[in-house]
């Protein structure tokens, strides 16, 4: 209890320092899709394992899931300044001890809903592929097992000025130390937009670094850390911390935040989940405390097979 109620007061000071002026804002992209336990936990996963979004965050920590997961998921968006946004969501990911790489796919539908209540004014396919596995073994004694992931995603923008296709793809690695903790690095969309590109179907470079750990048996910890390399004028680093804890092991409460200096945005998140044997669901709640009326809402049902 005393380890959670530190790690709640930090969480508490770093929120207050939200508040902050940040400077000029940068211009903005639309933010990058996660499922509801990253998006409770500040949007940190780089270094996190989870079936259901690890080829969202980061393609190499799918090496390390011992299950095949179907999922299905839904997020609204409301923002201050870009309008609603809403998508549903697929992701097959298959992988396991006796495989020798593990994979997904995902599938996500995006509209964007700027042309009045209701009305659609542009959708997005987004497609990824990915791949993982790990490299031989290496340092003391050869138990040093370092994943690698890559990813392939193609988005299909569709508006009132036609369609553009856009390809990209991004790269990963995850570090275990021990059975608690570890490190995480990718390279997001490595193939950027042109400045042309409308700002909802911008695909904006993004390298990250992140930490996961379990402090106890019903606390985990996660923290990134990201820097986008274009629309990023001032080249600030955004950070995302959050924690999770499993009052039972089957519930699961997930409190975040987020600083996300290269948009100008401080993003307070909230959490529940389900882990059942067979079924599962996630929830997230995220509220930018910087202007006081953009927030979204992540939902998803997902089954280990």
């Amino acid at each position: 209890m005393r380890i959670t109620a530190k790690i709640l007061m930090l969480m508490g000071f770093w929120s207050g320092l939200q508040l902050a002026d940040l400077g000029d804002r940068a211009e903005a992209s639309e933010p990058y899709r996660m499922g509801p336990v990253a998006a409770a936990m500040g949007g940190a996963g780089i270094a996190a394992v989870d079936g259901s979004e690890s080829s969202f965050l980061n393609p190499a920590t799918l090496s390390h899931i011992q299950a095949y997961y179907v999922g299905i998921g839904h997020q609204q968006i409301s923002h201050a300044s870009r309008g609603s946004h809403r998508d549903f969501s697929l992701v097959l990911s298959d992988g396991g001890p006796d495989h020798l790489a593990a994979g997904a796919l995902s599938y996500v539908r995006r509209e964007a809903l700027r042309a009045g209540p209701g009305a659609i004014s542009s959708t997005q396919d987004d497609i990824q592929f990915s791949l993982a596995g790990f490299l031989p073994p290496f340092g003391p004694q050869g138990r040093v097992m370092l994943g690698i992931g890559l990813t392939g995603r193609r988005l299909i923008h569709r508006d009132a000025q036609g369609t553009l296709t856009q390809d990209t793809g991004s790269f990963g690695l995850i570090l275990p130390f021990n059975e608690n903790w570890g490190v995480g690095f990718v390279a997001r969309d490595l193939a950027a937009s042109a400045d042309s590109v409308a700002t909802e179907a911008r695909l904006r470079p993004v390298l990250g670094f992140g930490l996961q750990g379990q402090l106890h048996e019903l606390l985990r910890v996660r923290a990134d850390v990201l820097k986008a390399q274009k629309w990023n004028p001032n080249q600030k680093l955004d950070f995302r911390l959050g924690m999770e804890s499993f009052f039972r092991k089957e519930f699961a409460f997930r409190l975040g935040t987020a600083r996300i200096e290269s948009m100008d945005e401080n993003w307070v998140t909230v959490g529940l989940g389900f882990i059942g044997p067979r079924l599962s669901f996630g929830y997230a709640y995220e509220q930018d405390t910087r202007s006081g009326a953009s927030s979204r809402h992540t939902f998803d049902l997902w089954l280990p097979l």
